[in-house]
């Protein structure tokens, strides 16, 4: 069994196979306490059976998909990057446009908006989103998509199919803690 050791005095590796083994403490969770900012503490990718029912709506206000991620962070000083990917398209109107925000907790991050639109005639589109929130605790939060559209006379539609197979209906969402 190889070792790759991380320390004050640089790294260094030996055999094949290697482990990684921490100078820095780990504490009695498994967690590696003066973890390097920019380090990815947890990773959770979003199940399929949340993100790929098909989500409608013909609301100006922003309303709740069911595209959601929990995430408890291990460090109080930790930032949570939620990111993916919505298929959708906008039917119906004048004014196809659509916007996405994610919410913490029921409440909004005014920092962060997606959003697309175009005058073609039920377009598709595939819009990314990349979401920064600053929790400031170790306390379980959820982390949920809200949609919108520009005017009442437009549907939104997210996930490609109202029957998804194992594609994930070509949407994706995933959620990570990141040291600070």
């Amino acid at each position: 069994m190889s070792e790759i050791r991380l320390g004050t005095g640089g790294a260094t590796l030996s055999g094949s196979g290697a482990n990684l083994v921490s100078a820095s403490p780990i504490d009695f969770s498994g967690n590696w306490v003066d973890a390097p900012a920019g380090t990815i503490i947890q990773y959770i990718e979003v199940e399929q059976s949340v993100i790929s029912p098909r989500f409608s709506t013909t609301s100006t206000s922003y309303t709740a998909t069911d595209y959601l991620v929990n995430l408890t962070c291990k460090r109080s000083n930790s930032l949570v990057v939620v990111q993916g990917a919505l298929s959708n398209s906008t039917q119906n109107a004048a004014n196809p446009y659509a916007y996405f925000r994610c919410y913490q907790d029921g409440v909004a991050s005014d920092v962060y908006e997606a959003g697309n639109g175009d005058n073609d005639e039920q377009p598709w589109f595939q819009t990314p989103f990349k979401y920064v929130f600053t929790p400031g605790d170790t306390s379980s939060h959820q982390y949920k998509i809200y949609a919108r559209v520009y005017s009442s006379s437009t549907t939104l539609s997210c996930g490609w199919s109202s029957s998804p197979g194992s594609t994930r209906n070509w949407n994706h969402m995933c959620a990570m803690e990141i040291a600070q």
